[in-house]
């Protein structure tokens, strides 16, 4: 448990948009993750620890998340990375805003904490929207308010490049998610990106904030 205190800070810390609850599964954790969240729920009724009877391994785990999720709007965060404090309210800006789409996602820093500590005046450096696979899409990101772009065309985009999002940038309707049977715990690796490209299928739109919000 590293970073979890931190990863959750992040999200309970949301600016401007705070109706959410937060779900953390503890997939059989050793590391002490379970003491760490039992002690932030203590302080936020929006907290709430799962724990499964796996190890059932990303995709297990984060089902078992998705048959307690009570929200229309799903969102999802790895324990070593981090939102941005705008970070929910401007996808739910955007979904309200673009009724009917199924999947939102945005730009994000392309930092692994793990291995190096990225002081910030290199983030703009490591953007993932200014590398040229994505940047064909989405273009360079505007100066001012963040934009939101609408696109359409998704499984040609994704095959052809890389699916414009990745597990903690991607909001996604949770009827949506029912209807495709959530993820495929077949896989060992990759099942973030079937799902995406199951929702792809499904609606063929989604929508970009083009502004890093997630890292």
């Amino acid at each position: 448990a590293p970073w979890i205190e931190e990863t959750l800070r992040s999200v309970l810390d949301q600016a401007g948009f705070d109706d959410f609850e937060v779900l953390v599964v503890d997939d059989r954790s050793s590391d002490g993750t379970a003491d760490v969240v039992g002690r932030l729920a203590a302080t936020d009724a929006r907290l709430h620890l799962l724990s499964d009877d796996g190890p059932r391994g990303a995709a297990g785990a984060r089902n078992f998340g998705l048959r307690h999720a009570r929200g229309q709007w799903l969102a999802f965060l790895d324990a070593d990375d981090l939102w941005m404090p705008d970070n929910l309210r401007l996808k739910m800006d955007a979904a309200r805003a673009h009724p009917g789409v199924d999947m939102i996602s945005s730009d994000f820093y392309n930092e692994n904490r793990a291995n190096r500590t990225v002081p910030h005046p290199e983030w703009d450096g490591l953007r993932q929207s200014l590398l040229p696979t994505w940047h064909r899409h989405v273009g360079p990101q505007p100066a001012g308010a963040a934009a939101v772009i609408e696109l359409d065309g998704l499984v040609p985009r994704f095959l052809a490049d890389e699916v414009l999002g990745n597990t903690g940038t991607m909001v996604v309707r949770q009827s949506a998610v029912a209807a495709v049977g959530g993820f495929d715990s077949s896989l060992a690796v990759g099942e973030d990106l079937f799902l995406w490209l199951q929702l792809a299928r499904r609606s063929d739109r989604m929508l970009f904030v083009h502004q890093p919000l997630m890292f």
